[in-house]
Protein backbone atom coordinates (compact mmCIF):
# COMPACT_ATOMS: atom_id res chain seq x y z
CA UNK A 1 0.00 0.00 0.00
CA UNK A 2 1.20 3.31 -0.90
CA UNK A 3 2.31 6.08 1.60
CA UNK A 4 0.23 9.19 1.83
CA UNK A 5 2.07 12.14 2.45
CA UNK A 6 0.46 15.19 4.21
CA UNK A 7 1.10 18.76 2.56
CA UNK A 8 4.90 18.78 3.20
CA UNK A 9 5.86 15.93 1.96
CA UNK A 10 6.14 13.67 4.79
CA UNK A 11 4.22 10.77 6.07
CA UNK A 12 1.06 11.23 7.35
CA UNK A 13 1.03 8.78 10.36
CA UNK A 14 3.70 6.37 11.33
CA UNK A 15 1.49 4.25 14.01
CA UNK A 16 0.68 1.14 12.11
CA UNK A 17 -3.70 1.50 12.62
CA UNK A 18 -2.93 4.63 10.88
CA UNK A 19 -0.16 3.43 7.98
CA UNK A 20 -2.12 -0.10 6.81
CA UNK A 21 -6.05 1.25 7.50
CA UNK A 22 -8.55 2.38 5.55
CA UNK A 23 -8.89 5.29 3.45
CA UNK A 24 -11.01 7.06 5.50
CA UNK A 25 -9.17 5.87 8.68
CA UNK A 26 -6.38 8.07 7.34
CA UNK A 27 -8.78 10.68 6.81
CA UNK A 28 -10.24 10.90 9.75
CA UNK A 29 -6.76 10.73 11.69
CA UNK A 30 -6.05 13.42 9.34
CA UNK A 31 -8.71 15.98 10.00
CA UNK A 32 -8.27 15.44 13.58
CA UNK A 33 -4.33 16.11 13.48
CA UNK A 34 -4.72 19.07 11.52
CA UNK A 35 -7.60 20.73 13.89
CA UNK A 36 -5.51 20.02 17.00
CA UNK A 37 -1.95 20.87 15.87
CA UNK A 38 -0.75 24.00 14.50
CA UNK A 39 2.39 23.74 11.53
CA UNK A 40 4.31 27.10 13.08
CA UNK A 41 6.77 28.62 11.36
CA UNK A 42 8.14 31.60 14.01
CA UNK A 43 8.97 31.14 16.99
CA UNK A 44 6.79 33.36 18.65
CA UNK A 45 3.84 31.21 17.04
CA UNK A 46 4.79 28.37 18.96
CA UNK A 47 2.77 27.27 22.03
CA UNK A 48 4.83 25.62 24.55
CA UNK A 49 4.63 25.33 28.60
CA UNK A 50 6.82 27.88 29.06
CA UNK A 51 5.05 30.63 26.81
CA UNK A 52 1.03 29.76 27.41
CA UNK A 53 1.35 31.95 30.56
CA UNK A 54 3.03 34.97 28.91
CA UNK A 55 0.83 34.58 25.88
CA UNK A 56 -2.59 33.61 27.65
CA UNK A 57 -4.42 37.32 27.65
CA UNK A 58 -3.51 38.06 23.86
CA UNK A 59 -6.52 38.21 21.89
CA UNK A 60 -7.73 39.25 18.36
CA UNK A 61 -10.17 41.84 19.15
CA UNK A 62 -10.86 45.45 17.38
CA UNK A 63 -9.39 48.51 18.88
CA UNK A 64 -12.96 49.79 20.12
CA UNK A 65 -13.34 46.18 21.50
CA UNK A 66 -10.54 46.49 23.40
CA UNK A 67 -10.89 49.93 24.16
CA UNK A 68 -14.77 49.12 25.72
CA UNK A 69 -15.92 51.61 28.41
CA UNK A 70 -15.86 49.51 31.38
CA UNK A 71 -11.93 48.62 30.33
CA UNK A 72 -11.09 52.18 30.29
CA UNK A 73 -12.79 53.03 33.21
CA UNK A 74 -10.64 50.55 35.14
CA UNK A 75 -7.52 51.94 33.53
CA UNK A 76 -8.50 55.62 34.21
CA UNK A 77 -9.33 55.31 37.83
CA UNK A 78 -5.72 53.27 38.29
CA UNK A 79 -3.96 56.24 36.37
CA UNK A 80 -5.35 58.68 38.41
CA UNK A 81 -4.76 56.82 41.75
CA UNK A 82 -1.32 56.07 40.52
CA UNK A 83 -0.66 59.69 39.57
CA UNK A 84 -2.02 61.30 42.70
CA UNK A 85 0.34 58.96 45.05
CA UNK A 86 3.67 58.56 43.24
CA UNK A 87 5.48 61.53 43.16
CA UNK A 88 7.84 60.74 40.26
CA UNK A 89 5.07 59.86 38.71
CA UNK A 90 3.09 63.56 38.87
CA UNK A 91 6.06 65.12 38.76
CA UNK A 92 6.88 63.68 35.28
CA UNK A 93 3.27 63.86 33.82
CA UNK A 94 3.01 67.82 34.91
CA UNK A 95 6.89 68.38 33.47
CA UNK A 96 5.23 66.84 30.31
CA UNK A 97 2.32 69.27 30.21
CA UNK A 98 4.49 72.27 31.10
CA UNK A 99 7.16 71.73 27.82
CA UNK A 100 4.42 70.83 25.18
CA UNK A 101 2.09 73.64 25.97
CA UNK A 102 4.55 76.25 28.27
CA UNK A 103 3.06 79.21 28.73
CA UNK A 104 0.05 79.16 25.98
CA UNK A 105 0.10 79.41 22.00
CA UNK A 106 0.85 82.60 20.84
CA UNK A 107 -1.01 83.34 17.46
CA UNK A 108 0.94 85.79 14.62
CA UNK A 109 -0.41 87.03 11.85
CA UNK A 110 1.34 87.06 8.58
CA UNK A 111 -0.99 89.72 6.70
CA UNK A 112 0.24 92.52 4.33
CA UNK A 113 -0.92 94.86 6.51
CA UNK A 114 0.89 95.21 9.44
CA UNK A 115 -1.79 97.01 11.42
CA UNK A 116 -4.28 94.55 11.40
CA UNK A 117 -1.88 91.98 11.71
CA UNK A 118 -0.81 93.82 15.21
CA UNK A 119 -4.80 94.14 15.47
CA UNK A 120 -5.96 90.69 15.27
CA UNK A 121 -2.75 89.57 17.51
CA UNK A 122 -3.79 91.80 20.49
CA UNK A 123 -7.17 91.05 20.47
CA UNK A 124 -6.46 87.34 20.41
CA UNK A 125 -4.22 87.65 23.16
CA UNK A 126 -6.38 89.41 25.14
CA UNK A 127 -9.14 86.82 24.92
CA UNK A 128 -6.78 83.94 25.01
CA UNK A 129 -5.50 85.48 28.73
CA UNK A 130 -9.40 86.20 29.34
CA UNK A 131 -10.23 82.54 29.20
CA UNK A 132 -7.16 81.34 30.51
CA UNK A 133 -6.42 79.26 27.16
CA UNK A 134 -2.62 78.31 28.14
CA UNK A 135 -3.77 77.04 31.69
CA UNK A 136 -7.26 74.90 30.21
CA UNK A 137 -4.75 73.29 27.53
CA UNK A 138 -2.41 72.51 30.11
CA UNK A 139 -5.36 70.59 31.93
CA UNK A 140 -6.25 68.49 28.54
CA UNK A 141 -2.35 67.28 28.27
CA UNK A 142 -2.78 66.26 31.72
CA UNK A 143 -5.79 64.40 31.34
CA UNK A 144 -4.15 62.46 28.21
CA UNK A 145 -1.35 61.23 30.32
CA UNK A 146 -3.81 59.90 32.64
CA UNK A 147 -7.47 59.23 31.07
CA UNK A 148 -5.82 58.47 27.39
CA UNK A 149 -8.12 61.80 25.92
CA UNK A 150 -7.48 65.31 26.04
CA UNK A 151 -11.21 66.54 25.26
CA UNK A 152 -12.97 70.42 25.45
CA UNK A 153 -16.00 71.87 24.16
CA UNK A 154 -16.68 75.09 22.62
CA UNK A 155 -19.59 77.06 24.25
CA UNK A 156 -20.92 80.12 24.59
CA UNK A 157 -20.18 82.26 27.90
CA UNK A 158 -22.27 85.21 28.63
CA UNK A 159 -19.55 86.35 31.49
CA UNK A 160 -16.90 87.08 29.25
CA UNK A 161 -16.76 90.69 27.77
CA UNK A 162 -16.84 91.39 23.69
CA UNK A 163 -16.11 87.87 22.26
CA UNK A 164 -17.83 85.53 24.48
CA UNK A 165 -16.29 81.76 22.99
CA UNK A 166 -15.23 80.18 25.57
CA UNK A 167 -13.08 76.28 26.04
CA UNK A 168 -14.22 74.03 28.65
CA UNK A 169 -12.09 71.22 29.33
CA UNK A 170 -13.94 67.81 30.34
CA UNK A 171 -13.08 64.52 31.53
CA UNK A 172 -12.91 61.21 29.44
CA UNK A 173 -16.50 59.53 31.25
CA UNK A 174 -18.36 62.49 30.73
CA UNK A 175 -17.93 61.87 26.74
CA UNK A 176 -20.11 58.62 26.29
CA UNK A 177 -23.67 57.40 25.10
CA UNK A 178 -25.86 56.91 28.24
CA UNK A 179 -26.70 53.89 28.89
CA UNK A 180 -30.77 53.78 28.30
CA UNK A 181 -29.74 54.37 24.88
CA UNK A 182 -28.86 51.47 22.78
CA UNK A 183 -25.42 51.85 20.91
CA UNK A 184 -26.16 52.00 16.76
CA UNK A 185 -23.52 50.53 14.50
CA UNK A 186 -22.58 54.04 13.15
CA UNK A 187 -21.91 54.86 17.37
CA UNK A 188 -18.96 54.26 19.56
CA UNK A 189 -19.20 55.02 23.34
CA UNK A 190 -20.23 58.86 22.99
CA UNK A 191 -19.50 59.34 19.29
CA UNK A 192 -21.57 59.49 16.29
CA UNK A 193 -20.54 58.63 12.61
CA UNK A 194 -21.62 59.56 9.21
CA UNK A 195 -21.57 56.56 6.57
CA UNK A 196 -18.13 57.56 5.64
CA UNK A 197 -16.93 56.97 8.96
CA UNK A 198 -16.53 60.56 9.53
CA UNK A 199 -17.57 62.18 13.15
CA UNK A 200 -20.80 64.11 13.40
CA UNK A 201 -21.57 64.64 17.09
CA UNK A 202 -20.52 64.17 20.52
CA UNK A 203 -22.41 62.88 23.46
CA UNK A 204 -21.39 65.26 26.35
CA UNK A 205 -23.27 64.11 30.08
CA UNK A 206 -24.45 67.20 31.41
CA UNK A 207 -23.06 65.97 34.76
CA UNK A 208 -19.85 63.91 35.79
CA UNK A 209 -20.90 60.58 36.47
CA UNK A 210 -19.18 60.60 39.67
CA UNK A 211 -20.93 63.26 41.43
CA UNK A 212 -24.20 62.75 44.23
CA UNK A 213 -26.83 63.46 41.98
CA UNK A 214 -29.56 61.06 40.72
CA UNK A 215 -29.28 57.97 38.14
CA UNK A 216 -31.76 59.83 35.94
CA UNK A 217 -29.45 63.26 36.56
CA UNK A 218 -26.85 62.14 35.55
CA UNK A 219 -27.67 60.42 32.06
CA UNK A 220 -29.00 64.02 31.38
CA UNK A 221 -26.50 64.52 28.28
CA UNK A 222 -26.44 67.19 25.04
CA UNK A 223 -25.78 66.08 21.63
CA UNK A 224 -22.75 68.26 19.93
CA UNK A 225 -21.76 68.71 16.21
CA UNK A 226 -18.49 67.92 15.91
CA UNK A 227 -17.03 71.19 15.37
CA UNK A 228 -17.96 72.43 18.77
CA UNK A 229 -15.65 69.48 20.35
CA UNK A 230 -12.05 68.71 20.50
CA UNK A 231 -11.36 65.27 21.27
CA UNK A 232 -7.06 64.43 21.30
CA UNK A 233 -5.81 61.47 21.54
CA UNK A 234 -2.52 58.35 20.64
CA UNK A 235 -4.34 56.65 17.39
CA UNK A 236 -2.22 53.68 18.18
CA UNK A 237 -4.28 50.87 16.21
CA UNK A 238 -6.48 51.51 12.72
CA UNK A 239 -9.73 51.97 13.60
CA UNK A 240 -9.80 53.45 17.24
CA UNK A 241 -11.75 55.78 18.15
CA UNK A 242 -11.24 56.37 22.08
CA UNK A 243 -7.48 56.85 23.70
CA UNK A 244 -6.06 54.95 26.51
CA UNK A 245 -4.20 56.77 29.35
CA UNK A 246 -0.44 57.18 28.00
CA UNK A 247 1.17 56.05 31.26
CA UNK A 248 -0.99 52.51 31.24
CA UNK A 249 2.24 50.28 30.79
CA UNK A 250 3.67 52.04 33.67
CA UNK A 251 0.96 51.08 36.18
CA UNK A 252 2.41 48.08 37.56
CA UNK A 253 5.93 49.55 37.66
CA UNK A 254 4.92 52.37 39.64
CA UNK A 255 2.84 50.12 42.09
CA UNK A 256 5.87 47.62 42.43
CA UNK A 257 8.71 50.07 42.73
CA UNK A 258 6.49 51.90 46.01
CA UNK A 259 5.70 48.74 47.47
CA UNK A 260 9.67 47.91 47.04
CA UNK A 261 10.39 51.11 49.29
CA UNK A 262 7.93 50.80 51.69
CA UNK A 263 9.49 47.06 52.03
CA UNK A 264 13.06 48.63 52.50
CA UNK A 265 12.38 51.89 54.77
CA UNK A 266 10.36 49.23 57.20
CA UNK A 267 13.19 46.68 56.96
CA UNK A 268 15.75 49.84 58.11
CA UNK A 269 13.26 50.77 60.62
CA UNK A 270 12.85 47.30 62.16
CA UNK A 271 16.95 46.93 62.52
CA UNK A 272 17.45 50.24 63.58
CA UNK A 273 14.34 50.29 66.59
CA UNK A 274 15.86 46.77 67.82
CA UNK A 275 18.98 48.02 69.42
CA UNK A 276 20.54 44.16 70.84
CA UNK A 277 19.05 40.84 70.72
CA UNK A 278 20.04 38.49 73.94
CA UNK A 279 20.43 34.73 72.40
CA UNK A 280 22.00 31.70 73.40
CA UNK A 281 23.20 28.41 72.52
CA UNK A 282 22.65 26.25 75.10
CA UNK A 283 19.12 24.66 76.31
CA UNK A 284 17.30 27.20 77.62
CA UNK A 285 14.65 26.21 80.55
CA UNK A 286 11.08 26.86 81.50
CA UNK A 287 11.35 30.28 82.82
CA UNK A 288 9.57 30.66 86.39
CA UNK A 289 6.34 32.49 86.79
CA UNK A 290 8.56 35.68 87.74
CA UNK A 291 10.70 35.65 85.12
CA UNK A 292 10.24 37.14 81.70
CA UNK A 293 8.50 36.08 78.70
CA UNK A 294 11.26 35.23 75.96
CA UNK A 295 9.93 37.71 74.02
CA UNK A 296 9.98 40.55 75.88
CA UNK A 297 12.07 43.70 75.45
CA UNK A 298 14.33 45.75 78.27
CA UNK A 299 14.85 49.12 78.41
CA UNK A 300 18.18 50.18 78.81
CA UNK A 301 19.76 53.34 80.02
CA UNK A 302 22.99 55.35 78.86
CA UNK A 303 26.14 54.18 79.79
CA UNK A 304 24.90 51.19 81.84
CA UNK A 305 26.70 48.02 82.30
CA UNK A 306 24.76 44.48 81.74
CA UNK A 307 25.95 40.93 83.06
CA UNK A 308 24.00 38.10 81.12
CA UNK A 309 23.06 35.13 82.56
CA UNK A 310 26.05 31.83 81.63
CA UNK A 311 25.39 30.54 77.50
CA UNK A 312 23.93 34.10 76.88
CA UNK A 313 24.83 36.34 75.13
CA UNK A 314 23.70 39.76 72.91
CA UNK A 315 24.01 40.62 69.26
CA UNK A 316 23.05 43.96 67.26
CA UNK A 317 20.91 43.29 64.41
CA UNK A 318 22.27 44.29 60.97
CA UNK A 319 20.88 46.70 59.07
CA UNK A 320 20.91 44.88 55.46
CA UNK A 321 18.47 47.53 53.82
CA UNK A 322 18.66 49.43 51.72
CA UNK A 323 21.10 47.28 49.57
CA UNK A 324 24.11 48.73 47.18
CA UNK A 325 22.12 48.52 44.45
CA UNK A 326 18.98 49.99 45.61
CA UNK A 327 19.60 53.38 44.11
CA UNK A 328 20.33 51.78 40.61
CA UNK A 329 17.11 49.79 40.94
CA UNK A 330 14.98 52.25 41.45
CA UNK A 331 16.27 54.68 38.80
CA UNK A 332 15.96 51.93 35.79
CA UNK A 333 12.16 51.51 37.20
CA UNK A 334 11.68 55.11 37.00
CA UNK A 335 13.21 55.24 33.78
CA UNK A 336 10.80 52.45 32.45
CA UNK A 337 8.07 54.68 33.38
CA UNK A 338 9.25 57.53 31.88
CA UNK A 339 10.24 55.52 28.39
CA UNK A 340 5.87 55.95 27.26
CA UNK A 341 6.19 59.61 27.54
CA UNK A 342 9.31 59.99 25.97
CA UNK A 343 11.01 61.99 28.29
CA UNK A 344 14.79 60.91 29.21
CA UNK A 345 16.08 60.13 32.43
CA UNK A 346 17.39 63.28 33.89
CA UNK A 347 14.08 64.96 33.05
CA UNK A 348 12.20 62.33 34.44
CA UNK A 349 14.36 62.28 37.78
CA UNK A 350 14.57 66.09 37.72
CA UNK A 351 18.47 65.35 38.12
CA UNK A 352 21.48 65.89 35.40
CA UNK A 353 24.44 65.63 37.85
CA UNK A 354 25.99 62.64 35.18
CA UNK A 355 25.34 64.09 32.13
CA UNK A 356 27.16 66.18 30.12
CA UNK A 357 26.70 68.50 26.92
CA UNK A 358 26.36 66.37 24.44
CA UNK A 359 24.17 63.43 25.82
CA UNK A 360 21.78 66.13 26.98
CA UNK A 361 21.40 66.83 24.11
CA UNK A 362 21.08 63.22 22.35
CA UNK A 363 18.85 62.45 25.35
CA UNK A 364 16.67 65.82 24.79
CA UNK A 365 16.23 65.40 20.58
CA UNK A 366 13.74 62.16 20.63
CA UNK A 367 11.63 63.86 24.38
CA UNK A 368 11.84 67.73 22.10
CA UNK A 369 10.58 65.92 18.90
CA UNK A 370 7.52 64.26 20.53
CA UNK A 371 6.93 67.67 22.37
CA UNK A 372 6.39 69.40 18.73
CA UNK A 373 4.36 66.28 17.65
CA UNK A 374 2.02 67.06 20.55
CA UNK A 375 1.69 70.71 19.65
CA UNK A 376 1.29 69.80 15.80
CA UNK A 377 -2.01 67.58 17.36
CA UNK A 378 -3.17 70.40 19.45
CA UNK A 379 -3.01 73.07 16.36
CA UNK A 380 -5.22 70.91 14.33
CA UNK A 381 -7.68 69.45 16.30
CA UNK A 382 -7.83 72.28 18.95
CA UNK A 383 -6.51 75.59 18.05
CA UNK A 384 -7.64 76.20 13.98
CA UNK A 385 -11.44 74.91 15.09
CA UNK A 386 -11.10 77.46 18.03
CA UNK A 387 -9.20 80.13 15.53
CA UNK A 388 -12.46 79.71 12.68
CA UNK A 389 -14.91 80.30 15.66
CA UNK A 390 -13.19 83.16 17.21
CA UNK A 391 -12.53 85.03 13.93
CA UNK A 392 -15.97 84.65 12.77
CA UNK A 393 -17.44 85.98 16.31
CA UNK A 394 -14.88 89.13 15.91
CA UNK A 395 -16.62 89.73 12.25
CA UNK A 396 -19.86 89.98 13.59
CA UNK A 397 -19.19 91.89 16.15
CA UNK A 398 -16.61 94.48 14.02
CA UNK A 399 -14.05 93.91 16.56
CA UNK A 400 -11.63 92.87 12.95
CA UNK A 401 -12.44 93.70 9.07
CA UNK A 402 -15.52 91.95 8.10
CA UNK A 403 -13.87 91.04 4.95
CA UNK A 404 -11.18 89.38 7.17
CA UNK A 405 -12.68 86.01 7.08
CA UNK A 406 -10.28 82.80 8.50
CA UNK A 407 -9.23 81.25 4.78
CA UNK A 408 -7.81 85.09 3.97
CA UNK A 409 -6.14 85.10 7.73
CA UNK A 410 -2.58 83.84 7.59
CA UNK A 411 -1.08 82.36 10.38
CA UNK A 412 0.89 80.30 12.32
CA UNK A 413 0.91 79.68 16.02
CA UNK A 414 4.71 80.22 18.02
CA UNK A 415 4.94 78.29 21.34
CA UNK A 416 7.71 78.89 23.95
CA UNK A 417 10.84 77.96 22.65
CA UNK A 418 12.91 74.97 24.65
CA UNK A 419 15.80 76.00 27.01
CA UNK A 420 19.38 75.70 25.94
CA UNK A 421 21.44 73.32 27.37
CA UNK A 422 24.41 75.55 26.20
CA UNK A 423 24.00 78.69 24.33
CA UNK A 424 27.47 79.32 23.72
CA UNK A 425 27.70 76.43 22.05
CA UNK A 426 23.84 76.51 19.87
CA UNK A 427 25.05 80.60 19.12
CA UNK A 428 28.09 78.77 17.34
CA UNK A 429 26.05 76.23 15.46
CA UNK A 430 23.57 78.69 14.74
CA UNK A 431 26.43 80.91 13.52
CA UNK A 432 28.00 78.35 11.08
CA UNK A 433 24.39 77.19 9.52
CA UNK A 434 23.38 80.94 8.30
CA UNK A 435 27.23 81.29 6.89
CA UNK A 436 25.89 77.75 4.48
CA UNK A 437 23.05 78.55 4.39
CA UNK A 438 21.15 75.96 5.90
CA UNK A 439 18.75 77.90 8.25
CA UNK A 440 17.58 81.71 8.32
CA UNK A 441 17.08 84.15 10.62
CA UNK A 442 13.51 84.25 10.67
CA UNK A 443 13.11 80.50 11.04
CA UNK A 444 15.67 80.88 14.29
CA UNK A 445 13.62 83.17 15.66
CA UNK A 446 10.68 81.33 14.88
CA UNK A 447 11.99 78.65 17.78
CA UNK A 448 12.49 81.15 19.96
CA UNK A 449 8.97 82.19 19.45
CA UNK A 450 9.16 85.78 17.74
CA UNK A 451 8.60 87.23 14.61
CA UNK A 452 11.88 88.07 12.92
CA UNK A 453 11.01 91.39 11.33
CA UNK A 454 8.99 92.40 14.59
CA UNK A 455 12.09 91.97 16.68
CA UNK A 456 14.37 93.38 13.52
CA UNK A 457 12.17 97.22 13.93
CA UNK A 458 12.26 97.13 17.71
CA UNK A 459 16.14 96.26 17.68
CA UNK A 460 16.56 98.95 14.68
CA UNK A 461 14.42 101.45 16.84
CA UNK A 462 16.37 100.70 20.13
CA UNK A 463 19.66 101.77 18.19
CA UNK A 464 18.75 104.47 16.36
CA UNK A 465 18.94 102.85 13.08
CA UNK A 466 17.09 102.37 9.97
CA UNK A 467 15.95 98.82 9.34
CA UNK A 468 17.86 98.71 6.55
CA UNK A 469 20.85 99.46 7.90
CA UNK A 470 20.76 97.12 10.25
CA UNK A 471 20.46 94.29 7.86
CA UNK A 472 23.29 95.61 5.98
CA UNK A 473 25.21 95.11 9.18
CA UNK A 474 23.84 91.68 10.59
CA UNK A 475 24.99 90.42 7.34
CA UNK A 476 28.60 91.59 7.50
CA UNK A 477 28.42 90.16 10.91
CA UNK A 478 27.05 86.97 9.18
CA UNK A 479 29.65 86.65 6.04
CA UNK A 480 32.65 88.38 7.72
CA UNK A 481 33.73 85.51 9.06
CA UNK A 482 33.85 83.89 6.03
CA UNK A 483 36.23 85.97 4.03
CA UNK A 484 38.66 86.03 7.13
CA UNK A 485 42.20 84.94 6.04
CA UNK A 486 43.25 81.92 7.78
CA UNK A 487 46.42 81.91 9.89
CA UNK A 488 49.31 80.33 8.94
CA UNK A 489 50.24 77.12 10.88
CA UNK A 490 53.57 76.15 11.56
CA UNK A 491 55.04 73.94 9.62
CA UNK A 492 54.54 69.79 10.52
CA UNK A 493 50.83 71.22 12.44
CA UNK A 494 48.21 69.02 11.85
CA UNK A 495 45.57 70.45 9.66
CA UNK A 496 41.65 70.68 11.37
CA UNK A 497 40.56 67.68 9.59
CA UNK A 498 43.91 65.69 10.80
CA UNK A 499 43.66 67.06 14.32
CA UNK A 500 39.55 65.84 14.37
Amino acid sequence: MATILDAFGRPFSTDSEATHGSAKDLQRAYATRKSSTVQARYDAAEMTPDNMRHWRMADGLSADAANSAGVRRILRNRARHEIFNNSYLRGMTRTLANDVIGSGPRLQIHHEDKNIAAQVEALFAQWSMMIRLGPKMRTMRLAQCQDGEGISVIKNNGGLPGIQLDLQPIEAEMLTTPFLQPLTINQVDGLEFDEWGNVVAYNILKRHPGDTFSYSAKMEHDTLAAGYVSHIFHVERPGQHRGLPEIMSSLPLGAMMRRYTLAVVQAAETAANLSAIMETAGAVEEPAESDDDPFTTIEMERGMLMRLPEGWKINQLKAEQPTSLYGDFKTHLLCEQARPLSMPKNIALGDSSGYNYSSGRLDHQVYYKTCDMDRSDYELMLLEPLLRMWTREARLLRLIPYGLTYERLPHTWQWDPYEDIDPAKTADAIERELRLGLTTLPREYAKRGLDFERELEKQAKALAMTTEALRTRIADVIYSTATRPVAPQPEGAPNARQAA
